[in-house]
Formats: C-alpha cells, sequence, structure tokens
C-alpha cells in the first residue's frame, strides 16, 4: 500500500514536470494571467525538467509501476529529442574565417572589479565591438580604452548606465528606439562600418524578465518592430533576454524575425552555475552571416553573468567554396 501511494506521488509529479517540459512555451497572453506567469516562470527550465523527469521515472519499476516509469521515460527523451531538433533548426551556418569579433557582456551594476582590471580583460578580448548591459562600472574603463576603442554609443556619465557599445570601427546610430524603463539605453540600434566598405547592423538590448507580462510584451513589440526594419542586410542582435532560446518569446522573435543562433548553446546565468546554468544572454544573426564559434567570457570579472564572445564569419558560404 505504502509502494502504491508513493508511486502515485512520484507519477504525478513527473506529469507535472513533463506537462511543464512539453507544454509551457505554447501558453499564450490570452489565457488565465496566474497560468500565464507560471508558464513564463519554468519554460526556461524545459531540458531541466525532462531529464529531471526521466531520472525520476526510473524510480517507478521499483515500486511496482514498470508501466508508468517505461512510458514517462520515453515521453521525457522524446521531448528532448524535439528540442534538439527545433534547436538545430534555428541555427546559423558555421563559418570559416572570423571577420568580425563581439563581445557580449552583463557587467553587473554592483560589479565590485577594479576598473583597470576590466580594462584590461576588454583590451585583451581581442573582439572589435564591445557591448555592454548594466554597464555604469564600465566607464572608466571605456574612458581608458579610447585609444583602441575609439567609437562609442550609450550612456556617457550616467552611472546609471543600461546599454553602452565600444567599437574599433565606426558607429552610426539609427534609431532613437528606447524602452525607457529603470535605465536609459536599454536598446542601441546601430550601424557597424567595416574596412572594405561593408555595413553591419547590431542591435543591443536588455530585455526585463517574461514574467512580468505587460512590460515584456511592450519590449518584445519594440524590438519586432525594429527587426521588420533592413531586414536585408547583415544584422547581430545581442542582449541579455531573460530568457531561453526554447522560452515562447524567444522562439517567437527568432521564427518571425529570421534570427538564427549559434549551433550550441552557451550557458550565461548564473555564473557560478558554469555550463549547467541557463542560456539568457544571446548572440543572434541574421542576413547571411554565421559563427566561427561562440564562447563564454568573463568569469571571475565580478557579475553574476557569463558574457558571450563570438566570432563572426560575414559570408560564411563564400568562404566554404574557396579552395
Amino acid at each position: 500500500m505504502v509502494s502504491q501511494r508513493l508511486a502515485g506521488a512520484l507519477t504525478l509529479l513527473i506529469l507535472v514536470l513533463l506537462a511543464g517540459g512539453l507544454l509551457s512555451h505554447l501558453v499564450g497572453r490570452e489565457q488565465v494571467e496566474p497560468i500565464v506567469v507560471l508558464a513564463r516562470l519554468v519554460e526556461g527550465a524545459r531540458p531541466h525538467m525532462l531529464v529531471v523527469a526521466a531520472l525520476l521515472a526510473l524510480a517507478l519499476p521499483l515500486l511496482g509501476a514498470w508501466r508508468s516509469g517505461v512510458l514517462a521515460i520515453l515521453v521525457a527523451l522524446a521531448g528532448l529529442g524535439l528540442l534538439a531538433r527545433d534547436y538545430r533548426a534555428g541555427a546559423a551556418p558555421v563559418g570559416q574565417q572570423t571577420d568580425l569579433t563581439v563581445l557580449w557582456f552583463n557587467l553587473l551594476e554592483q560589479n565590485p572589479v577594479d576598473p583597470e582590471r576590466l580594462e584590461a580583460a576588454f583590451r585583451d578580448s581581442g573582439a572589435d565591438v564591445i557591448a555592454l548591459t548594466e554597464a555604469g562600472p564600465a566607464l572608466p574603463a571605456a574612458e581608458a580604452l579610447s585609444d583602441h576603442y575609439p567609437y562609442r554609443l550609450g550612456c556617457i556619465e550616467d552611472t546609471h548606465c543600461g546599454q553602452l557599445i565600444l567599437s574599433r570601427h565606426p558607429l552610426t546610430p539609427i534609431s532613437d528606439r528606447d524602452f525607457r524603463l529603470r535605465a536609459r539605453h536599454r536598446l542601441i540600434d546601430a550601424h557597424v562600418d567595416l574596412p572594405g566598405g561593408q555595413t553591419v547592423r547590431l542591435l543591443s538590448t536588455h530585455l526585463f524578465k517574461p514574467w512580468y507580462l505587460v512590460i515584456s510584451h511592450a519590449e518584445h513589440k519594440l524590438l519586432h518592430e525594429a527587426l521588420r526594419e533592413r531586414e536585408d542586410m547583415p544584422t547581430l542582435v545581442t542582449g541579455d533576454f531573460n530568457s531561453t532560446p526554447w522560452s515562447r518569446d524567444m522562439l517567437s522573435l527568432e521564427r518571425r524575425r529570421e534570427l538564427r543562433h549559434a549551433p550550441a548553446p552557451v550557458s550565461t546565468w548564473p555564473v557560478g552555475a558554469g555550463d549547467f546554468g541557463a542560456q539568457i544572454d544571446h548572440v543572434l544573426l541574421r542576413g547571411g552571416p554565421g559563427f566561427v564559434s561562440l564562447a563564454p567570457w568573463g568569469e571571475g570579472l565580478g557579475s553574476n553573468h557569463r558574457g558571450l564572445l563570438a566570432r563572426i564569419d560575414l559570408d560564411p558560404d563564400e568562404a566554404s567554396s574557396q579552395p
């Protein structure tokens, strides 16, 4: 009797985990608000929930519920397979040669690291363009880096610094859109003029947490509007989206705006979780570029996020066709 009750309770928990892993991203804004909030809270952990469900299901045969255990394992594995398939389908091409190196980093507004150490890390990164959010602690370093990164967009003296872009190449702002929340410059939209006459569009952003439904919806609407423009132009989107690649908002953004992510996801938060954390910071591509590599960056630099260092091939098809 005890084993039956335990099996029933465990089965119920497994069903909840399977529902979250398989269905949470399907819950839209038209549903009852508490359910939508719950879905936005848990959808970032969809793969984790499926893995935990499969592991818990291994115990069901020991409690006499072997059919339920086998079925739950098969459903969880099928869900993980669908997640992997969908992720691969949205991946950008694999590049061969690095034409542009971009560093994205949520610096953390209360970052305690000395500006001199930040300056050295940015200088040694090898990045052509550095995009920062919660960037107030980097303002002294930005001044010291002006010889290396003479072009700059975003906040200048504001310690509540939403976005800051430093570049070796000329930057031209192309939009005055801003979310106008909490901090200035939470969305920067600019052209990067590269040697040889090529121009790349760069959007850098920091979005609110998706379970704040009204704010998040307004931000995503504005971002979609920005990305409806200049669709034929090579485009890079960097940001802290506070959402994983398999969340509803990210799936919608990538599919509707034809954005592509890296071939393999990189975990960025919390920094202490390393490769087992959540993938809530992103570098996305559109219009032809591919990833030579996407790697974590900046562990030990005082942030609760890891940064992303992206090496980008602007024309991977051309590189692959060369002998």
